[in-house]
Parts: structure tokens; sequence; C-alpha cells
């Protein structure tokens, strides 16, 4: 999976690794919305807005914000996977 994200980051234009993406959702989330469940804020249009503006300043690139969304629900996934 790593290896899709990465081309996905890729034709977005982004050059972070994707650990490196991933630390900068969970990052921002636990920073900015540390009392909201992930699918909270995913459905929170107020506080949504906020986050994916913040990730992509954060990562320097206009990231659509379905794929911020869903990236940020997978790095859940995979933590509980862990």
């Amino acid at each position: 999976m790593s290896q899709h994200l990465s081309t996905q980051l890729r034709s977005y234009g982004c050059e972070l690794a994707p650990p490196e993406f991933k630390r900068v959702l969970a990052g921002t989330k636990r920073e900015l919305f540390p009392n909201l469940t992930d699918e909270h804020l995913i459905c929170a249009d107020e506080e949504n807005t906020t986050y994916c503006d913040e990730v992509r300043r954060r990562v320097g690139v206009e990231l659509p914000g379905p794929f911020i969304r869903v990236q940020l629900l997978n790095v859940r996934k995979s933590q509980a996977r862990v």
C-alpha cells in the first residue's frame, strides 16, 4: 500500500515519503482537533475544511480534500493493525 500511496503523492506533486505524510496527517489532527474522532472530523464541514487546509499548508501542495480524508482513515486503520 505504501508504494501505491507514494505514487499518488507524486501524482499530486508531493515529494514526501508515505511515512512522513502519515505523520503530518496524524500530527495535524492531534494538534488541531485532539478531542474529535476521525469520523467526526471528516463529517464536520468547518473542522474538515480547517484540517485539510492545514495539511495542505504543511505539505506545501494543494492535495484534494477527499484524498486527505481517506488517507487520515487509512492512518488509523494501519495503527490498529500494529
